[in-house]
C-alpha cells in the first residue's frame, strides 16, 4: 500500500510583510507493508522513473531536483517565539481559576 503527496509550509514575513517558505514544495512518496512479520512505515523523496533520451544508446537522464528544503531564517525564529508567546499566554487567560506556583 502506500501513495504520492506533495507539501510545502509557508509563514508570514512581518518585516516583508509577504509569505516566504519554511518548507519549499517537496515531492513524496509513503509506503506501509511488512517486511519480516512487521509493520513498516515509509515517507521517502519521490524519484521518478529515468526517462529513455535515446532510443538507440539507451542513455538515461535522472533529474533528481526534489529535495528536502527546510528554511530557518531569524524571521522565522522571532515568527515562533512570538506565536508562541500569544498562544501561551491565551492558555493562561483559558483557566483563570488555576493557581500556578512560584519558586524563590
Amino acid at each position: 500500500i502506500g501513495g504520492i503527496g506533495q507539501i510545502d509550509i509557508q509563514y508570514f514575513n512581518v518585516r516583508k510583510m509577504h509569505l516566504e517558505p519554511f518548507l519549499e514544495p517537496w515531492k513524496f512518496q509513503i509506503k506501509y507493508h511488512n517486511y519480516r512479520k512487521k509493520k513498516v512505515f515509509e515517507v521517502s523523496n519521490y524519484e521518478q522513473e529515468p526517462q529513455i533520451l535515446q532510443q538507440q544508446q539507451k542513455e538515461c537522464s535522472v533529474n533528481n531536483a526534489n529535495s528536502l528544503n527546510l528554511n530557518i531564517s531569524t524571521s522565522f525564529i522571532e515568527t515562533v517565539l512570538e506565536a508562541y508567546k500569544i498562544f501561551t499566554k491565551q492558555l493562561e487567560e483559558a483557566k483563570p481559576y488555576q493557581l500556578s506556583l512560584i519558586h524563590i
